[in-house]
């Protein structure tokens, strides 16, 4: 019984990657059809964002805490660093190298 609930698990984890994969896709699709000056001011908006998250979360516990991510947020990163040269000066919350370890195990899996 085990067996199956463990195959019934896998089965809804990778469902879950693949449904957040398309997501992502869908809203790549969206953006490219805004203005550039739609997309400038998101792109601000949401760096701003991500930026007061990181300074709070150092304030508040004096080192940033080890943050959970998402396997289908893991994906997109590791595409996103092969893609984009300056993928480094985008990272935020968390280290470069921790997307390039990311790389690294997915190629191990492929």
């Amino acid at each position: 019984m085990s067996d199956l609930s463990t195959l019934l698990y896998n089965i809804r984890c990778v469902f879950g990657v693949v449904c957040r994969l398309l997501w992502y896709g869908v809203r790549f699709c969206w953006v490219l059809l805004l203005p550039r000056m739609v997309l400038a001011a998101k792109l601000v908006a949401s760096e701003r964002q991500l930026g007061e998250l990181a300074e709070r979360m150092r304030r508040e516990t004096g080192a940033p805490p080890r943050l959970r991510f998402r396997p289908a947020f893991r994906i997109v990163w590791v595409v996103l660093s092969k893609l984009l040269d300056g993928c480094e000066d985008l990272v935020h919350l968390m280290k470069p190298e921790t997307v390039k370890r990311w790389h690294t195990r997915a190629f191990r899996l492929f």
